[in-house]
This record gives C-alpha cells, sequence and structure tokens, in this order.
C-alpha cells in the first residue's frame, strides 16, 4: 500500500512588505521534507532575534522537532 498526497504551507516572514514563504510537502519524498524543514529552520534561525519568534518560526521549529 502507497500513500500518496501534496501539500502547500505559505506563511508570513516579513508581513510588513508582503514577504510569504511556502512549504511544499510531498507524501512520496518525506526525506526531502526532513531536509527543507531543516534547512528552512537553519535559515529563519539567522535572520530571527533572539528575542523575538515570529508564528512562522515557532511554526517551522516545531514541526522539525515533530519531523525528527
Amino acid at each position: 500500500m502507497q500513500l500518496y498526497g501534496q501539500a502547500e504551507i505559505e506563511f508570513p516572514i516579513i508581513e510588513s512588505v508582503g514577504i510569504k514563504g511556502v512549504l511544499f510537502f510531498d507524501a512520496g519524498t518525506p526525506g526531502l521534507v526532513r531536509y527543507g524543514v531543516t534547512v528552512v529552520k537553519g535559515l529563519f534561525g539567522r535572520i530571527s532575534s533572539a528575542s523575538y519568534l515570529s508564528q512562522s518560526v515557532r511554526i517551522v521549529g516545531k514541526l522539525a522537532a515533530e519531523l525528527s
């Protein structure tokens, strides 16, 4: 039995200027999803402030923890 499916999640990166991020998920390639989330989490870590974590940073962090 195989499960096929795709999903897309949009999230704000810098709301004040309308910059959004998009994550694409494909159930057929879970390793790529894990890798992609890890890369996005690392990039957010480089651009976000330690004193303020935006909703998108929290969402990606939670998702990364669930995929680990």
